[in-house]
């Protein structure tokens, strides 16, 4: 997203008013040399991939009136199970000259397989994240080998200003790559699986909000932002 002119003040508010509330990674400066903000994360769920999980019941949950308007930067994972992966980047630049945000993100889970029949549930209940304001992140799973990621890079200039985030080898190792579901075997053990979103939750929420909700084996879900504002 690019942002000129009139709306440039603006986004400088909205901006000014998370870093004041939460603190996240920003690069500020009132000269006119360039200035850059990045963000490099690379997380790696280490498991036997030939383990075989024996637990039947994997529950996360966000109850109630948690996070309930809360301001500024919000993060937020809850998963059950295991081998799952889960992360919040964020990067801010702001300056009178040039400015680049970037976020470089990786993720690696090994492939793991139940043994049993699952029940799983991911679940945000009653009224929480409701008034939230501020850049919001949120994971939730269950399950086995899950992997979840939300971005968001915002860069601000007078001059030029650019942002960027670049997903590299988001994967589950062992299988193939992000987009194809891995192989099913003929005798699988049965699942139940929901993920639920109750309709108070984020009720009056404002501001960048990202979610990823699963439940499940073998999921990949990302949510990126980015926004370059200039004259």
């Amino acid at each position: 997203m690019r942002i000129k002119g009139k709306l440039v003040p603006v986004v400088r508010y909205l901006l000014c008013h998370i870093y004041a509330c939460g603190m996240l990674l920003l690069g500020e400066s009132v000269s006119a040399n360039p200035v850059h903000a990045q963000s490099d994360d690379e997380l790696v769920a280490r498991t036997n991939a030939a383990s075989r999980i024996h637990t039947n019941q994997h529950i996360s949950r966000v109850i109630d009136r948690a996070v309930v308007n809360a301001q500024g930067l919000i993060r937020v994972n809850v998963t059950a199970g295991d081998g799952n992966v889960q992360q919040n980047s964020a990067a801010i630049a702001e300056n009178g000259g040039y400015s680049s945000a970037t976020i470089k993100a990786a993720q690696k889970s090994e492939m793991i397989k139940p043994a049993m029949a699952q029940t799983l549930s991911s679940r945000m209940d009653g009224v929480a994240f409701s008034g939230a304001n501020g850049l919001v992140q949120v994971n939730s799973s269950a399950g086995m080998s899950n992997q979840q990621f939300n971005g968001a890079a915002m860069a601000v200039s007078d001059v030029h200003a650019h942002s960027f985030i670049e997903l590299d080898a988001i994967r589950l190792m062992g299988s193939a790559r992000v987009g194809t579901a891995p192989e099913s075997t003929k005798n699988a053990p049965a699942q139940s699986a929901e993920a639920v979103l109750s309709p108070g939750t984020f009720k009056s929420a404002s501001g960048i909000i990202q979610i990823n909700q699963t439940a499940g084996n073998h999921n990949t879900a990302a949510n990126s932002f980015t926004m370059s504002v200039s004259p």
